[in-house]
């Protein structure tokens, strides 16, 4: 993961929204299981790889906070940039990014676009 980890570094300093970014605080703990009001900032790929192609997606919640929430998948779930969605997803690590705290989801599912 560690190749998977320095393009996630990369593609989030490329993203526009990183000029103005917060610091933001990290989303639960490690292993427990949320459900979060997002907005897709950012989509990226498909990259290919060893098991078939990943996608970046790039989230900020959506209250005062915009805390960054991104997403490594297998899959293509025709997620929309700069649309709302409510997700449910497990943590599977904090970190920061040039100053900038995000969490890390696993196996998000319940994946419901807002009307």
């Amino acid at each position: 993961h560690y190749l998977f980890d320095m393009h996630t570094h990369w593609l989030l300093n490329k993203s526009p929204e990183h000029a103005e970014a917060n610091k933001g605080q990290h989303l639960g703990k490690v292993g427990e299981r949320l459900q979060l009001d997002v907005q897709v900032t950012r989509i990226h790929g498909p990259f290919p790889g060893e098991f078939g192609d990943s996608y970046l997606c790039v989230m900020e919640t959506r209250d005062d906070h915009k805390d960054r929430v991104i997403w490594w998948t297998g899959e293509n779930l025709g997620f929309q940039e700069d649309t709302p969605y409510t997700i449910r997803g497990t943590v599977k690590k904090h970190d920061e990014y040039e100053g900038r705290k995000q969490t890390q989801l696993t196996r998000v599912k319940e994946v419901v676009l807002e009307r």
